[in-house]
């Protein structure tokens, strides 16, 4: 029986790009059963990197920064992010938790306005991990399933197959994965996926070596016994011909 979600205290969960990759390589392997090409496994990188700052700011191991809410059976955590609205929206937000929101500046030529959200703020709720590879599982299972559409311009785990950051970051925008610039967004990513490429890639780092049993002493004999009534067999055919 899975165990009840628990909040984790926010803390920075810093890693390296190397670990990353692998992380989501080996996560790519496990759900798929095939191993990532260079170009699928740096556009999820990129994205990463981007939504975390390179990983400097990534908060208890959520690797793209995903939301979470009530009742999705997630572990989580709480920290201060904004998100672009809409005046009205904004104003919704404030809802019996005024004193939790801030806005910031005026409106945007959208007619949007930066909102700062503080704990224990729903909007600033996330999911959390006390470790980096089932963060890396959980995040490429939301892009395989929720951030599929049968809409192409709004399937983004299409665009990952395609190896495609223009058509990705859009998706996710349509989908509302986030509420900034769509411009900044795509160039920030397409810029870190395009460096990313540059970078050797060896695909075989990511497949776990088979696992050799630990066997007894009796094992070992019985095995050797099998191989030699094996041998002798073969050479009795040997001599039959």
């Amino acid at each position: 029986m899975p165990s009840e979600p628990k909040r984790i205290e926010n803390t920075l969960t810093v890693v390296t790009q190397e670990q990353m990759i692998m992380a989501l390589g080996k996560a790519w392997i496990r759900l798929r059963d095939d191993v990532p090409s260079q170009g699928r496994l740096c556009l999820l990188t990129a994205q990463s990197a981007f939504e975390t700052g390179w990983w400097k700011f990534m908060h208890c191991f959520n690797i793209g920064n995903v939301k979470s809410y009530a009742g999705d059976g997630c572990d989580y955590t709480y920290f201060k992010c904004w998100e672009m609205l809409t005046p009205a929206q904004a104003t919704a937000s404030m809802q019996g938790q005024g004193d939790l929101v801030t806005i910031e500046g005026g409106q945007t030529n959208d007619g949007k306005v930066k909102v700062w959200f503080s704990p224990d703020h729903p909007v600033c709720r996330f999911r959390a991990y006390e470790a980096l590879e089932p963060a890396a599982e959980d995040f490429l299972n939301k892009l395989m399933n929720r951030f599929s559409d049968l809409v192409p311009e709004r399937n983004a785990w299409d665009a990952v197959l395609k190896e495609d950051p223009v058509a990705f970051c859009h998706a996710l925008k349509l989908k509302g994965y986030y509420t900034g610039s769509e411009e900044i967004y795509t160039r920030q990513v397409k810029d870190i996926f395009n460096l990313m490429l540059k970078k050797p890639f060896d695909p075989t780092a990511f497949v776990e070596p088979p696992t050799v049993p630990n066997l007894t002493d009796e094992d070992l004999s019985n095995a050797r016994q099998i191989g030699m009534l094996q041998h002798f067999g073969k050479e009795d055919e040997e001599d039959k011909t």
